[in-house]
C-alpha cells in the first residue's frame, strides 16, 4: 500500500496569522506541492463565522478554492472541528448542510473532522451526511495519548460502522514517545482495517521520529507542514518528512522546489511569528499541557519567564488539556485564598518615607542621585527582588513575592545582608527549604482583583507584581510617602502599562493609601518629583 502525504500548512499555520495568507503565496504553494509530489493539501478550516476577523483560510469556501489554479494531481481538503458540528443549534446534520454543497458541485475532495473523544459519539449524523454528499472523510482523534487502550480499541470498533476513508490520530499535546505511537496504532487497528494516519506536534522534538515510527507501525497517511508551521511548537516539517520518506525508499519526492519556496517565503514568516520548539513547549509536552497556553503567553508581553514557568506549574493540575483563557488568567494568580504571615509590620516605617528601588536602566542611570538622597534623608529603603542599584548597606530590606522567581533567585538571597519580605505561606516546600538560610520577614499575600487591603501580617493586592506587594508593605508599616526609583515603565503599546496603572489606581482609592511619587522618570500614572530636588 502506498503512502499519502498531507500538507496542512495553511490550516495549522493559520493559528499564527488568523488564517490570512497572501493569495500569491497560496498559488505558488499549490504549484510547488504538486511538483514535489505531495498528495493532498488541506487549505484551511471550514469554520462558521464567530464574530471576529479571520482570514479566508478559516472558511476555505468553494468560491475561494475555485479562485486558484489547482494542479490536477493535487487533492484539496478542508478540516472541520467536531465542536462546531455537535454544538450547532440545529444539530450536526444541519451544520454539514449549512457548510457544504454536494461533492459534485464542490472543489473540495476530502473533508477531515478533528474530534475529542467526548464528541465522537455525536458525530454519526455529520459523517453520514458528508458521505451522502459524496465526500471522502477522515476522522482525526485529538489528545489520544490521554486515553486508555480500552477506550482506543472501542473507538476502533465504532469507526468500522462509519463510511471513513482514513482514521487518524493526533499527538495533540506533543508528549508521545515512539513506543506510544506504536501502541496507539495497535489499539486503533483492533477492529478498524482501513488506512490509518498520524498528525504529530513537535513540543519535545519528536515529531519526525514519531511520524517515522507510525509509518513503520502501519500508518499510511502522514501530515506535515512547511517548516513545521503550526499551533504552538508546530508539526513535523514536510521537508524533513519527505527527505525521510526518500531515505526509507517509500517515495521519490522532489524537494528542490519545496526548499526554494521555504527559504523565500516561510523562513521570513518563522522569524516574524517565531513558531517552533523551545523549553516551554517541551515542558508542556512533558506535563500534557495544551500548547495554546504556551503560544498565548509567549505572544503576551505581560508574561515574563517566571510568569510562564509559574503558569506551567499551575496548569499541570488545573485545566491543562483544553485551552481556556480563564485558566490562563488564573495561572497568573497563584495567591488565591487567605494567607496570613507571621511578621507584624506595624510601626516598621512609621512616619518615614519609604523608597522602593528597582534595577531598571533608569535606576542605574540615576544611581548616584538615589544614593545621595538616601544618605541625606535616611528613608526606609526596600530593594525589589535582587536589585543591585544600591549596596546592601543602604537597604533596609528587600521584597520578593513570585514563587518561581524566588526559586530561581534563592541562592543569591543567601548573600544579602538585609532581611527579605516574602509571603512564606505561598511558597512550596522546595522554595522554603532554599530560603531557610535567608533572614526573611514573612508578610502574607492574597490576590483579589481590584482590591488593596493592608493588614498587620498580610495584605490583599490586585496583582502578583512585586510593586503591589511592596506598596502594601510600606502602607501597612506606617509610611508617610512612598517614593519610586527606577519604575521606568514599558513602551506605550505594552499591555503591562495598562495593568500596572490600573492597580496603582486601585491603590490610590484604597483606605489607608499614602502618596506615591516617582522620583526618577516613569511612564506610570503617579505624581512626579526629582530625586535631585533639595525639597524632596
Amino acid at each position: 500500500m502506498g503512502h499519502t502525504i498531507v500538507d496542512c500548512t495553511f490550516r495549522d499555520g493559520g493559528y499564527y496569522n488568523q488564517w490570512a495568507f497572501d493569495r500569491d503565496l497560496i498559488q505558488e504553494y499549490l504549484y510547488v506541492m504538486a511538483e514535489t509530489g505531495v498528495d493532498i493539501v488541506e487549505l484551511g478550516f471550514r469554520f462558521f463565522d464567530n464574530g471576529t476577523f479571520m482570514g479566508p483560510c478559516a472558511f476555505t469556501t468553494d468560491e475561494f478554492i475555485r479562485s486558484f489554479d489547482i494542479p490536477e494531481r493535487l487533492r484539496v481538503g478542508v478540516m472541520l472541528n467536531a465542536s462546531d458540528l455537535v454544538n450547532h443549534p440545529a444539530g450536526p446534520e444541519a451544520a454539514i448542510r449549512a457548510l457544504f454543497a454536494p461533492k459534485a458541485e464542490s472543489p473540495v475532495q476530502i473533508v477531515r473532522i478533528a474530534a475529542h473523544f467526548r464528541e465522537i459519539a455525536k458525530l454519526g449524523p455529520a459523517i453520514e451526511t458528508l458521505a451522502a454528499f459524496g465526500y471522502p472523510i477522515g476522522l482525526n482523534l485529538m489528545q489520544i495519548a490521554e486515553r486508555s487502550d480500552e477506550e482506543i480499541a472501542e473507538l476502533s470498533r465504532v469507526a468500522t460502522g462509519w463510511p471513513l476513508e482514513v482514521l487518524y490520530f493526533a499527538d495533540s499535546l506533543g508528549g508521545l514517545e515512539p513506543s506510544g505511537v506504536a501502541n496507539i496504532l495497535a489499539q486503533l487497528t483492533t477492529h478498524w482495517t482501513g488506512p490509518t494516519g498520524i498528525h504529530t506536534h513537535d513540543n519535545m522534538g519528536r515529531a519526525l521520529s514519531n511520524s517515522v515510527e507510525a509509518i513503520r507501525s502501519g500508518a499510511t497517511w502522514i501530515d506535515g507542514t512547511m517548516l513545521g508551521m503550526g499551533r504552538g511548537p508546530g508539526n513535523v516539517r514536510t521537508e524533513y518528512l519527505l527527505i525521510e520518506m526518500n531515505r526509507l525508499g517509500l517515495g521519490n519526492y522532489n524537494i528542490t522546489p519545496l526548499l526554494g519556496l521555504l527559504n523565500r517565503r516561510f523562513v521570513p514568516m518563522q522569524r516574524h511569528y517565531d513558531w517552533g520548539p523551545n523549553p516551554y513547549y517541551y515542558l508542556s509536552g512533558t506535563y500534557g499541557i495544551h500548547p495554546t497556553y504556551i503560544q498565548e503567553m509567549l505572544s503576551d508581553q505581560r508574561y515574563g519567564q517566571e510568569d510562564i514557568l509559574g503558569a506551567i506549574e499551575f496548569l499541570r493540575s488545573n485545566g491543562r488539556e483544553r485551552y481556556s483563557r480563564s485558566f490562563l488568567e488564573a495561572s497568573r494568580n497563584v495567591f488565591q485564598g487567605e494567607a496570613r504571615g507571621s511578621f507584624d509590620v506595624t510601626g516598621w516605617a512609621e512616619g518615614k518615607d519609604v523608597l522602593l528601588v528597582t534595577g531598571s536602566p533608569g535606576a542605574k542611570q540615576h544611581r548616584e542621585g538615589i544614593a545621595a538622597f538616601v544618605r541625606r534623608t535616611k528613608p526606609v529603603v526596600i530593594g525589589l527582588n535582587l536589585t543591585d542599584v544600591l549596596p546592601d548597606e543602604m537597604l533596609t530590606a528587600r521584597a520578593a513575592c513570585h514563587p518561581v522567581r524566588l526559586l530561581m533567585d534563592a541562592a543569591h538571597y543567601r548573600d544579602t545582608k538585609v532581611p527579605v519580605f516574602v509571603p512564606m505561606a505561598r511558597l512550596d516546600e522546595g522554595v522554603r527549604t532554599r530560603l531557610s538560610e535567608v533572614r526573611t520577614l514573612d508578610y502574607g499575600l492574597t490576590v483579589e482583583s481590584e482590591v488593596f487591603q493592608f493588614g498587620k501580617t498580610s495584605a490583599v493586592t490586585p496583582s502578583t507584581y512585586v510593586l503591589a506587594y511592596a506598596l502594601a508593605i510600606a502602607t501597612a508599616s506606617g509610611a508617610r510617602r512612598i517614593l519610586l526609583a527606577g519604575f521606568d515603565g514599558y513602551t506605550p503599546d505594552d499591555p503591562r502599562v495598562t495593568e500596572i496603572d490600573r492597580f496603582i489606581a486601585n491603590y490610590k482609592g484604597a483606605a489607608g493609601a499614602v502618596p506615591v511619587i516617582a522620583v526618577t522618570p516613569s511612564r506610570y500614572n503617579v505624581d512626579h518629583l526629582s530625586i535631585y530636588s533639595p525639597d524632596l
